[in-house]
């Protein structure tokens, strides 16, 4: 697996949520402080919790409601081809991400013809969930960095970004610059170290004393806190306390 930050940011927000209902990892021991932090943003946020969105898109009509079906079904089965893969260890993931490349093929077709016929999906075509969705596609549409790149162009007027988070504009922004091998903004993409199996790496990072400014400026946690989350997420070990990361499987 290249790319260790699979989710966007919405759907960790959920995963986290979730967690502290006593579903998945535990992360509410393994990393209180990102624990602590999400809680703190749903109760200043309300409005970007996933239940208050299923609210306005239930009291919404969709000018393109089977687009809307079939992004989240997509979103749906993407998530799941992932969720496998984390489920078991290390040394059997391979075989299960050919699953994960296949599942990315199939939905880069789809979205790409559907972009051609109707542009990208907006708010009002398919809600606040099927906008989350799209993006989702876009963002592990890594088998065609020209097609990431034209959506992030294509998303990056204001009024064009409406329904979409600063999070999820700052994880697509990182995929687009990590794929075109330049520094990237936010800290969001981590990769497997060949080297080192079980280990993380991040890779080159735009102005590193800045980085968490960034994240806050778009609503993300702190990167320490979000590589912790990542750790858990993938089973990895933490690191020691004289910062090397140990050896894992």
């Amino acid at each position: 697996m290249r790319y260790l930050a699979c989710a966007t940011a919405g759907l960790l927000l959920l995963t986290l949520a979730a967690t502290a209902r006593g579903e998945g990892v535990d992360f509410a021991r393994r990393c209180p402080s990102a624990q602590a932090w999400i809680d703190a943003r749903h109760a200043s946020h309300p409005h970007g919790s996933p239940e208050a969105i299923a609210r306005r898109d239930a009291a919404r009509q969709f000018s393109l409601p089977a687009v809307r079906t079939q992004l989240l079904a997509r979103a749906e089965t993407d998530q799941k081809a992932r969720d496998a893969v984390l489920a078991v260890p290390q040394a059997r993931r391979a075989a299960l991400m050919k699953q994960v490349v296949a599942v990315d093929r199939d939905n880069l077709a789809w979205l790409k013809q559907e972009i051609a016929s109707h542009g990208f999906p907006t708010v009002a075509q398919v809600g606040e969930q099927g906008l989350a969705s799209a993006f989702l596609l876009v963002q592990h549409a890594d088998q065609d960095p020209a097609f990431q790149r034209a959506s992030l162009a294509a998303l990056s007027t204001p009024a064009r970004r409406q329904g979409i988070s600063g999070q999820e504009f700052a994880l697509l922004t990182d995929r687009v610059l990590v794929n075109e091998g330049k520094p990237q903004r936010y800290g969001t993409q981590m990769h497997s170290d060949p080297a080192h199996p079980g280990r993380f790496v991040m890779g080159a990072l735009e102005d590193p004393a800045q980085l968490d400014a960034r994240r806050a400026a778009v609503g993300m946690m702190p990167e320490a806190d979000y590589q912790c989350v990542v750790r858990a997420m993938y089973h990895l070990p933490d690191p020691k306390p004289d910062g090397a990361s140990p050896r894992h499987g």
